[in-house]
């Protein structure tokens, strides 16, 4: 079955190039399945290159943030959707939507670049961090166009090593990221205080107005850092526990009712805990 399937995605890839030219390059954008808007988030933000506006440039990041977010989670949806790919028509969708992920994140690297000669120092390090991971995502899923080239050729081995560096740069492109946007980031007023675990209320999340906090017992307290974002998405950094090691992030959805806050992990099924206001 496994050789089959070769086989198929081989001569699949293999005609895919005559196969796109008798799209006309309207009938391809009208084929795609993305709303190719959303993936060029920066294409009109508002900033000004000659007029530098710090107020402006945090709130078009923070837009931007939140788009940059879906644009990842639908491009990892759209290689894992490439093993069930069965039919010619099903491998030029495919290739549709992800040529236009690749334009889109290649423009936003173009814009993410020409704003750095503007920015003034203290935006500097998160944003060259940020450029650092749209430039990896670019780099990422340059590999994997390489390795459908590979495919099509028949070596379906250096096809799946293709596949392994990109995810290796998406891994690290996450870990730089996720560090990296709390710079963006909000103390959200309603969550500055104390909460106790409702099962245990000596077991608390403290978080303070200047973005530091803790949580746990006493005897056994973690500190960390701490933003807020549009959804109500919740930014906790706890920083690395070695030299040279990643920082370990964590990100939840956070929702206050009354004197009830609810922390659901974003990556974590039915981890879902309710706090009261001390």
């Amino acid at each position: 079955m496994k050789a089959t399937k070769r086989l198929l995605m081989v001569a699949l890839v293999a005609v895919m190039v005559f196969s796109m030219t008798a799209f006309s390059s309207v009938q391809v954008l009208a084929s795609s399945n993305l709303d190719v808007a959303v993936f060029q988030p920066l294409n009109e933000v508002p900033v000004e290159l000659e007029d530098f506006d710090s107020e402006e440039y945090v709130e078009a990041m923070r837009e931007f943030i939140a788009v940059f977010g879906e644009f990842t989670s639908v491009l990892l949806d759209l290689v894992d959707d490439f093993e069930f790919i069965e039919t010619l028509e099903e491998m030029v969708m495919w290739l549709v939507d992800f040529e236009t992920l690749l334009d889109g994140i290649a423009s936003t690297a173009e814009y993410m670049a020409s704003v750095t000669t503007y920015l003034p120092d203290e935006y500097l390090e998160a944003h060259m961090a940020i450029l650092e991971t749209i430039i990896l995502v670019y780099e990422s899923m340059t590999v994997l166009d390489v390795a459908l080239t590979l495919l099509a050729t028949g070596e379906y081995d250096e096809f799946v090593v293709g596949m392994e560096l990109f995810f290796e740069g998406m891994f690290v492109a996450e870990t730089i990221w996720s560090e990296a946007i709390g710079f963006y980031g909000e103390q959200s007023k309603e969550l500055v205080g104390t909460w106790g675990w409702d099962e245990l209320t000596d077991w608390t999340y403290v978080f303070n107005q200047d973005g530091t906090g803790t949580r746990g017992i006493q005897d056994a307290i973690e500190y960390f850092h701490w933003a807020t974002f549009q959804d109500g998405i919740l930014w906790l950094n706890f920083g690395a526990e070695m030299l040279y090691e990643a920082a370990h992030i964590q990100f939840w959805f956070y929702d206050i009712v009354g004197n009830v806050l609810t922390l659901d992990n974003a990556f974590v099924d039915e981890a879902v805990f309710s706090y009261i206001r001390q």
